[in-house]
């Protein structure tokens, strides 16, 4: 049996978050020290504001183990749906789905394509400068006030849990990317603060995730144990599984 323990899953996930963002802080304190000529270069994946770094490898990961664990959920609901007749089951496979593309656009970077056409076409700058947030502040709006009355309809500890984790991956990601956009503009892109301002996004992405994965893990156990311990087991070496029953042998 493997047993997986919410607070644990809290705690490594928490302390990989920190490790890369000190890394990162790192790595803008020895540049400025030693600067860019260097045998490693400018320690790119160790930037969280450049493609393909650590970070976005760390976050997509997480995305990726949300959706699962959301699928999982997305099963004991529909067998809560056939006996006790509630459960909302399309609501988690929708954040399933969400989760899953979340992890695709975090690897590959989709958003950006958007980036340069929406910028040109309306002129947008400011804290529009990264041009992608105009678009997902609506779609995230509605996708949220959507949510609500599935929210509302969780153990209290589990809805809290979904709406901080919210929060601060929103605000991340969002919010800051927003205050980067607005920096840039007035200052442009080699101010200080961008950079800082990128590792506190990234920061916040990855402690918002970190603790979503863990809520799934405490909201699984909890419905099916009253404890933050979430447990697979399989069947015992011999023992018939019940969707393929033996077949009678002929006499």
């Amino acid at each position: 049996m493997l047993r997986i323990n919410a607070r644990a899953v809290w705690r490594l996930l928490f302390t990989g978050a920190a490790v890369l963002a000190g890394l990162a802080l790192a790595r803008e304190a020895a540049l400025g020290a030693i600067g860019y000529d260097t045998a490693l270069k400018d320690l790119r994946h160790l930037n969280l504001d450049s493609e393909m770094n650590f970070g976005a490898w760390y976050s997509s990961l997480m995305m990726m183990a949300s959706a699962g664990l959301l699928f999982l959920t997305a099963r004991q609901a529909a067998r809560q749906a056939e006996s006790q007749g509630r459960g909302h089951t399309r609501s988690w496979l929708a954040l399933a789905a969400a989760f899953a593309y979340l992890s695709l656009d975090e690897a590959t970077g989709i958003h950006e394509v958007f980036i340069e056409p929406l910028r040109g076409a309306f002129g947008l700058s400011g804290i529009f400068y990264w041009a992608w947030v105009l678009p997902a502040l609506v779609l995230v709006g509605g996708f949220g006030l959507a949510m609500v009355p599935f929210l509302l309809s969780l153990p209290r500890r589990s809805a809290a849990l979904f709406i901080a984790s919210g929060a601060l991956f929103v605000g991340g990601a969002l919010g800051l990317e927003m205050a980067s956009g607005y920096v840039i503009t007035a200052r442009g892109e080699e101010a200080p603060l961008v950079a800082l301002l990128a590792i506190c996004e990234e920061t916040l992405e990855m402690l918002g995730l970190a603790l979503f994965t863990g809520a799934l893990c405490d909201h699984l156990a909890r419905q099916n144990e009253g404890a933050p311990v979430l447990a697979f087991s399989e069947p015992a070496a011999g023992s018939p599984n019940p969707r393929h029953p033996p077949v009678p042998q002929a006499s």
